[in-house]
């Protein structure tokens, strides 16, 4: 039979005395801030590593027929199969007789990116030029801009951009 302690018969509590330390918190607070810091820590340490394994070596060619399941992943998600890599659009585009340009446009449109885009659009000498990203947003507004700064006129491009399907309307203040 197992008895409870009611609080009218309960035994005090004795020994050492409660002394605050710790900002006036117990002291075994620092323990348990310090291992809920270091989950937190390993977490989002492991789930990076986690992201530059699967980019940089298992979701490669040779590498991601072999991940179960993950043909079903791309049935639903057909996006998986990934933007190729700039050497082989480098390779492509060399077999294509297109001038090749590595231009990294991270986040936004910058002056250096337009700049690399106007350098781009002078050694193609009004030939072929090869601009990509993801979705072709970037590239396409960054040549729009690069070409207004070069003297193509504003309406121009903005009726080049919506026949390619891409809104001029970010960077309609440019043009």
């Amino acid at each position: 039979m197992v008895s409870v302690a009611e609080p009218e018969d309960a035994a005090p509590l004795t020994g050492e005395e409660h002394v605050p330390d710790f900002f006036g918190h117990p002291r075994g607070l620092w323990y348990l801030a310090f291992t809920e810091a270091w989950e937190r820590f390993s977490f989002y340490g492991m789930q990076s590593l986690l992201v530059l394994y699967m980019s940089k070596y298992l979701l490669l060619p040779g590498h991601v027929e072999y991940v179960v399941g993950f043909d079903l992943a791309r049935w639903f998600y057909p996006k998986l199969n990934g933007q190729p890599l700039a050497s082989e659009i480098e390779e492509a585009a060399f077999k294509a007789g297109i001038d090749y340009r590595f231009v990294p446009i991270i986040r936004g449109i910058g002056p250096a990116d337009v700049e690399e885009m106007q350098k781009g659009l002078r050694a193609a000498q009004g030939g072929k030029l090869l601009a990509f990203c993801r979705s072709g947003t970037r590239s396409a507004l960054t040549l729009a801009v690069a070409q207004r700064e070069e003297g193509a006129p504003s309406h121009e491009i903005q009726q080049r951009l919506i026949d390619a399907g891409f809104d001029p309307g970010p960077i309609a203040h440019l043009l």
